[in-house]
């Protein structure tokens, strides 16, 4: 995500997500009601969209 994408240290790149995400949910439960139990099954949702983005990659592969 943008310049920090280039940053060669993992730990540095990680903690400005983790405080990126921070950022950004806060100010959607500002505007948003979300249960604690739909914020627990993120990780899953993000996953399971990372796998989809991977699938329709090699459904348009041509070899």
């Amino acid at each position: 995500m943008g310049w920090i994408q280039f940053e060669p240290d993992v730990g540095k790149r990680k903690k400005f997500m983790h405080d990126y995400f921070e950022v950004v949910l806060e100010g959607y439960r500002a505007e948003t009601k979300m249960d604690d139990l739909m914020l627990d099954k993120l990780p899953l949702f993000i996953k399971v969209s990372i796998m989809e983005n991977i699938l329709d990659a090699f459904e348009v592969m041509v070899f």
